[in-house]
């Protein structure tokens, strides 16, 4: 009875020192992660005060906050915004359409290569072709590439059809008058650039011109299948010295009938009369040089500017370009002083002057 008693107080001596082991060491894993909490704030304060200037705005709370965004941030998903493009309309250059001219032959936009349009080509006229002949002469060489030119004065469609004679008055061409579908072959032009009507609307009429002009160009046709050939406008006469039939009025119904037979497709048309016409609608004085149907060196310019304005395409500024220097106008003066030097209208410069016939012009 005694040794189960002292039995049972060792059993609960040795209880209650175990309690005690337990709850030491309980107090010491409390103690241990209380220090270790605080050592982690004190830690995570020190780093925060060294990365801002101001001590004071670091909070417990901007701490907290800082370290839950990191976990928490999404990545925006905002779209970037793109501003469409503004498109302004584009000033045109335009274009020739059919009855549409720019105001003068300096709107024409002219490429480097016009002059080669010309090369291998005739033009066939009268003594107004003449005079553009003689312009064309005392330019460099290779000035609209080189053209050949068949032309005679008092030259006209109706003459062109008679038949060879001493006394007729076709252009000669190898020292002899040939018929000048004859000399277009012999000389292999490729395209043909016709020019009458003042020697034809005096005896013929404005519809004997007519017809016989459309005559000519058959017979081109007809020895020289292959060729291109272009019509140049009849061009007016100085107003008030107009004779009989021989008119403005009757240039003008001229053109517009082989204006209409080249939209057909007779042949093509170019209109340089338009160009030399002034208010009073017959041709400009500054650009006449006998008060009658002979014109200057500053309208065979014009002719130049037309003729390439058409081999470059017809195209044509709105708005002239900007005007050239002080320097580039004085050289520019320089050389229409020089190309005007010796004007005259073209008959001085033949040995055996026309005849003139009434109704028609030398």
């Amino acid at each position: 009875m005694g040794k189960r008693r002292k039995r049972n107080r060792n059993r609960n001596r040795y209880r209650s020192r175990n309690r005690k082991i337990i709850a030491a060491v309980a107090c010491a894993v409390v103690l241990v992660t209380g220090v270790g909490t605080f050592c982690y704030y004190k830690y995570t304060m020190d780093q925060a005060i060294a990365e801002t200037d101001d001590p004071e705005q670091i909070t417990q709370e901007s701490i907290t906050e800082e370290l839950t965004e990191e976990i928490t941030q999404e990545p925006t998903t905002e779209e970037p915004t793109t501003e469409e493009p503004t498109t302004e309309p584009q000033p045109e250059t335009g274009s020739i359409h059919t009855g549409v001219l720019p105001p003068s032959a300096d709107y024409f936009i002219v490429t480097e290569e016009a002059d080669k349009f010309f090369e291998h080509s005739v033009f066939i006229g009268d003594s107004v072709m003449m005079g553009f002949r003689n312009f064309v002469m005392g330019q460099p060489a290779g000035f609209l590439g080189g053209p050949e030119f068949l032309v005679s004065g008092s030259f006209s469609v109706r003459m062109a059809l008679n038949e060879i004679s001493k006394d007729t008055i076709h252009p000669i061409y190898q020292g002899e008058q040939r018929y000048i579908w004859d000399s277009i072959s012999m000389m292999g032009a490729e395209k043909v650039f016709l020019f009458f009507g003042l020697n034809d609307i005096g005896m013929e009429g404005v519809d004997g011109a007519y017809e016989n002009y459309l005559t000519v160009i058959e017979k081109i046709r007809e020895v020289n299948p292959d060729v291109s050939i272009y019509v140049i406008s009849t061009t007016n006469m100085l107003t008030g010295s107009e004779k009989g039939k021989l008119n403005n009025e009757n240039i003008r119904l001229l053109n517009e009938k082989m204006k209409a037979q080249c939209e057909a497709g007779v042949a093509e048309y170019i209109d340089i009369a338009s160009f030399l016409i002034g208010e009073d609608g017959g041709l400009k004085e500054e650009l006449c040089s006998d008060n009658y149907v002979h014109q200057t060196y500053a309208a065979y310019e014009i002719w130049t500017k037309v003729l390439r304005g058409y081999a470059s395409g017809g195209n044509y500024w709105l708005e002239l370009p900007e005007p050239e220097t002080e320097a580039e106008s004085e050289e520019a003066e320089s050389g229409d002083t020089e190309t005007v030097t010796g004007e005259g209208t073209g008959n001085e410069t033949e040995t055996e002057p026309a005849q003139e016939t009434e109704g028609e012009h030398e």
